[in-house]
């Protein structure tokens, strides 16, 4: 069953021989076609028959004696084709330089022979075309035909001498393709060792150098890899670990004031816990919806894109901060064309919108500004949102998109998911989020930035 299952070896090796079909295969078309055309315009054979007829007679004078050398010549030629089963006919004559018949050949064709002043040319005789050849001299003249081989003949010969051939190379070419295949694979049979013999939790580099270049590549590929999933649990272990301590004070908040609530002797303590546990609740539920819009950007499927006016998304989604803009006294103000047709992962837009002006507002300052910009380029569409607020120092900029990181000097809860939420969704969108200080002075500049 082992010798049934598809490998690379195999592979190569069947498409070795293959290749030698067809090289086998096209020898036979061009020998065929070789045979064939030398048939047909001058044949070789012909004229060195002539030649050496001519040869034998060169000395001779007498017509006795030159059909005696003729019938010779004759008998010789017929059983030399007779042993080597060459088809077709062959008839010749000889004539001397009076026009006499000396000598013909005993095939009726022979009397049917005409001379030419051209070398070789075609004649059909009896239904059959005949490639025939004069050579004359001073005393003689011969003149030659032979009839066209049938191209079944022709390929029956031509195979008898290729196909040995070819079977004789075929060893030849296999084995130093299987000992090139075997060593070439090799570095892969040690990668795959390498592989089985790891715990799961080993994902350091693979460690194996090849010389060749197309392995190269994979071991590189594999090392980059291994090394971003490394990266990648460590990230989301921290993430759990983070996850749960942040769940772990409101949920104790919780448990707390539901007791204290529970225990509550007076109208104003039960009042002050149900308060306390609201709070702790919407905490904790707000980190939830976090968390878990964290998790569905994260994921690798990306979410189809769809055409829509991102300039009235925009204002739709900003009409939902107007009353908590009121409560802290902050003016929002959007500069956005009437109308932008943009194909885009709609949610994945509107966390953006919805992260960075619910922290411009939070952490904005009390009868603040906070400008929301809409608009495209020849090579972006881009969206900003500028605050005057206290703004975040320069050393934490590098920083803010981290997950659960909180700047120093913050007296607003928050959970530091907001910006990580931000940074993802941008990816999401095939495009860039930065921060930059206020060209004012004073707040924060976030500027998303999706190319065509």
């Amino acid at each position: 069953m082992i010798l049934l299952k598809p490998t690379l070896t195999k592979r190569v090796m069947f498409a070795v021989l293959l290749a030698m079909v067809l090289i086998w295969f096209f020898l036979m078309a061009f020998e065929y076609c070789v045979a064939r055309w030398v048939e047909q315009h001058g044949n070789p054979a012909l004229t060195e028959f002539n030649v050496q007829v001519i040869d034998a007679l060169n000395d001779t004078i007498n017509t006795a004696d030159a059909a005696m050398i003729a019938a010779s010549t004759d008998r010789m030629i017929s059983k030399g084709r007779e042993r080597a089963g060459v088809g077709g006919v062959f008839v010749f004559q000889l004539l001397d330089n009076k026009g006499h018949i000396v000598y013909r050949s005993a095939d009726s064709d022979a009397s049917l022979l005409e001379s030419s002043l051209e070398p070789q040319r075609q004649q059909v005789i009896s239904g059959k075309t005949y490639q025939v050849a004069t050579m004359k001299t001073q005393r003689w003249t011969v003149v030659s035909g032979q009839s066209l081989l049938n191209p079944v003949w022709i390929l029956k010969q031509i195979s008898s001498e290729i196909t040995l051939d070819v079977l004789v190379s075929i060893p030849v070419a296999l084995l130093p393709v299987w000992l090139a295949v075997s060593t070439g694979l090799r570095p892969l049979r040690r990668i795959s060792e390498r592989i089985a013999k790891r715990s799961a939790d080993d994902l350091s580099p693979i460690g194996v150098s090849s010389k060749y270049m197309e392995i190269k590549p994979l071991v590189t590929e594999l090392d980059d890899l291994l090394l971003k999933l490394k990266t990648t649990i460590h990230r989301e272990r921290g993430f759990v670990h983070d996850a749960a301590h942040e769940l772990r004070t409101p949920m104790a908040v919780i448990s707390v004031q539901a007791h204290a609530l529970t225990q509550a002797k007076t109208g104003h303590d039960q009042v002050e816990a149900e308060r306390s546990l609201n709070a702790a609740l919407k905490r904790a539920s707000h980190l939830v919806h976090q968390l878990l819009l964290l998790a569905r950007l994260d994921n690798p499927v990306r979410p189809e894109r769809t055409a829509v006016d991102v300039a009235q998304l925009l204002r739709r989604d900003l009409t939902a901060f107007a009353s908590l803009a009121s409560e802290n006294n902050i003016e929002l103000n959007l500069e956005a064309p009437d109308q932008l047709m943009l194909s885009i992962a709609v949610p994945a837009f509107q966390s953006v919108i919805n992260n960075l002006v619910d922290n411009a507002i939070r952490y904005g300052r009390t009868n603040g500004h906070i400008t929301i910009t809409l608009q495209r380029d020849d090579s972006a569409t881009s969206l900003t949102v500028v605050d005057d607020g206290p703004g975040i120092s320069a050393t934490d900029h590098e920083r803010v998109f981290e997950r659960f990181f909180r700047g120093s000097g913050l007296d607003v809860s928050g959970t530091g998911l907001g910006l990580a939420i931000v940074k993802q969704a941008a990816s999401v969108l095939g495009g860039t989020i930065e921060l930059t200080n206020n060209t004012a002075g004073i707040g924060c500049c976030f500027a998303l930035r999706i190319p065509h």
